[in-house]
């Protein structure tokens, strides 16, 4: 009912607490519909279609009555309103025409991956293959944009572009070091020596000549892959897989300190719109938190507000428990093993832990498959 109303149009009439008999036997009279009755403290108001309106105002002026207040409501009375202001029906035209214009338009590229390859770089590799900013979506493709640039650039090993709103998102993945041969710098040789005590169990050499073999027990820094030949040197190159067996040792004092924020201040906005950005105060701080605008809930608009915050902390101390410092040693021996184990495989693992005067101890002796060449170059000139 109340949609029916917008569209064909309606009115309220308000009226005093002492009109309220002659008001109803007008409407029973008549036979008047109201859509509502609302309750105010001076009296009451209703509300009814239009054309229901007028002949309740007809029937009170013939006894000599008329409403406190008649308030139109719907469209009808937007429309009246803006027939009378050609400025701004153009204006409201324009802005549908520019808005219809800007979601099929590409206003920003966001760039993310993990790879060391300058973004600018990536930017004017993308529009050589067919993607820029302000570029019409009906001309977008994906898929054929990311194979041009896999084709263009060896670095890139997997791309993904997307489209998600005005916006091209474009996803990347680096091709791996080490895939291919290394290459020698110029005037420069190497040998592969090793990294950590370890026993040998694989040896595979892109260029060299190994001088342990499987089985071998080494140390750290001694040679494994000589880049030295009979008759002239080169740059070793190649793996050599180590089983390493290491203690690790983690321990979380009784009392710690923890950082913890008192006080958060917005201290700058950024809008960014159509690709641009403008900010207003400050541009760094410790928290930035993007907001995208829609229309009517659902229509992303190229419009971006990006607020800038920064946070005041303080530092307080707490005594924990054995139970939590446990936790917490165990989580730190995780981080430990996540980053030594990122290219090795671990084999088993044994854990003690204690807790005394200084706080909880964990111990972890762990046994691990890994790499363990590394490179050491030389100067060619001096051999």
């Amino acid at each position: 009912m109340r949609l029916l109303s917008f569209f064909f149009g309606s009115v309220w009439l308000d009226f005093s607490e002492s009109d309220r008999t002659q008001v109803y036997e007008c409407l029973l009279s008549g036979k008047i519909a109201v859509t509502s009755v609302k309750q105010r403290t001076d009296g009451f108001s209703l509300f009814l279609f239009s054309s229901d309106a007028k002949r309740l105002v007809s029937e009170l002026e013939a006894i000599g009555m008329k409403p406190i207040h008649e308030l139109p409501f719907g469209l009808p009375v937007i429309l009246r309103g803006l027939i009378g202001r050609s400025g701004l029906l153009v204006g409201i035209a324009i802005g549908i025409a520019l808005l219809l214009f800007s979601r099929s338009r590409v206003w920003e590229i966001e760039i993310s991956g993990n790879g060391s390859v300058d973004p600018d770089l990536l930017l004017e590799e993308l529009r050589e293959c067919g993607l820029s900013e302000g570029m019409s979506f009906h001309d977008f493709d994906g898929e054929e944009i990311s194979f041009e640039m896999q084709k263009l650039d060896p670095r890139i090993s997997w791309m993904q572009i997307r489209r998600e709103g005005v916006r091209a998102i474009v996803e990347w993945i680096p091709t791996k070091e080490g895939d291919g041969a290394i290459a020698a710098p110029e005037n420069c040789g190497a040998n592969l020596v090793s990294s950590k005590d370890a026993v040998v169990v694989d040896i595979e050499i892109e260029y060299g000549e190994a001088v342990v073999s499987v089985g071998s027990v080494v140390r750290a820094g001694d040679l494994l892959v000589s880049g030295v030949g009979a008759h002239s040197a080169g740059y070793a190159s190649g793996r050599v897989i180590g089983r390493v067996r290491e203690q690790i040792q983690m321990t979380v004092p009784i009392t710690i300190e923890e950082i913890v924020p008192t006080k958060t201040k917005r201290v700058g906005l950024c809008l960014k719109i159509f690709g641009r950005s403008f900010s207003f105060g400050e541009t760094e701080g410790d928290i930035r938190e993007p907001a995208s605008v829609y229309l009517f809930g659902k229509i992303r608009l190229p419009i971006v507000w990006e607020t800038v915050s920064r946070v005041e902390y303080t530092v307080i101390e707490r005594e924990i428990s054995e139970s939590e410092a446990a936790r917490i040693a165990r989580r730190m021996l995780s981080e430990r093993l996540a980053v030594l184990l990122s290219d090795g495989e671990l084999l088993g693992s044994s854990l003690t832990g204690s807790f005394g005067s200084d706080g909880y101890t964990l111990s972890a002796e762990v046994e691990y498959l890994i790499n363990i060449a590394k490179t050491l170059e030389f100067s060619l000139e001096n051999e």
